[in-house]
Order: C-alpha cells, then sequence, then structure tokens
C-alpha cells in the first residue's frame, strides 16, 4: 500500500487508521494487486477541505475514489466506502458474464444394445 500526504505530515494515527481501513477491501477481491491512498488538503473556505483520494489497482479495471469531508478519517471511510460498493458491482457484473459464458453440455445418452 503506497500512502502519500504531500500538503503536511501524517501522524502514525492516521497512517494506521489509513492502512486498516484500506486493508478491509482487499478481504472482498483476491484479485486487487495494490492500492494508492493520497490525503491532502484543499484551498477553500468550507471547512470540509480534507480530501482522500483512493486507487485500488485491480487487473483490467482500476477502482478510483475520491471524497472530501471535515476530517481526514471521514473522508477515509467514505472513499473506502464508495471503493468498496465498486468492487462488489465489479465482481457481480463478472460472476453474471462467466454464468452467460458457460455452456453446459447435455449427458450424452448410452447407447442400448438391442
Amino acid at each position: 500500500m503506497n500512502i502519500q500526504t504531500p500538503d503536511f505530515k501524517a501522524s502514525e494515527k492516521l497512517m494506521n487508521f489509513v492502512t486498516e481501513n484500506v486493508q478491509k477491501l482487499s478481504g472482498l477481491s483476491d484479485r486487487i494487486l495494490e492500492s494508492h491512498v493520497l490525503l491532502k488538503v484543499e484551498k477553500s473556505a468550507s471547512n470540509k477541505n480534507k480530501v482522500c483520494e483512493l486507487k485500488v489497482v485491480v487487473p483490467g479495471n482500476d477502482v478510483f475514489a475520491a471524497r472530501q469531508s471535515a476530517t481526514f478519517e471521514e473522508a477515509i471511510l467514505e472513499a473506502v466506502g464508495a471503493a468498496e460498493h465498486q468492487i462488489k458491482r465489479w465482481k457481480e457484473s463478472g460472476s453474471a458474464r462467466q454464468q452467460r459464458g458457460t455452456f453446459v453440455a447435455p449427458a450424452e445418452e448410452e447407447a442400448s444394445p438391442g
């Protein structure tokens, strides 16, 4: 997992929070190769200026979620939730494709002597 915080020095507590929550996604699919997290502070008049951008690398279809909130913890939870939703949809569509593409040949009848 790659965590970047270009605008500030993240505390160990925040880094552990990111790691714990993003690692939960790996339980959804064994095809997840890696995750990239970018935490940054947007210049804004609003107090919702903490941004979490999350990219989950999956063969053939990367998942991306970005959320902005008042705290990094909220933004992280929201981004992880959005990524989790996308991964579940991706898995469901993949299993639906596999079921449509599967052909089951009828059992051959044995010829009876006679």
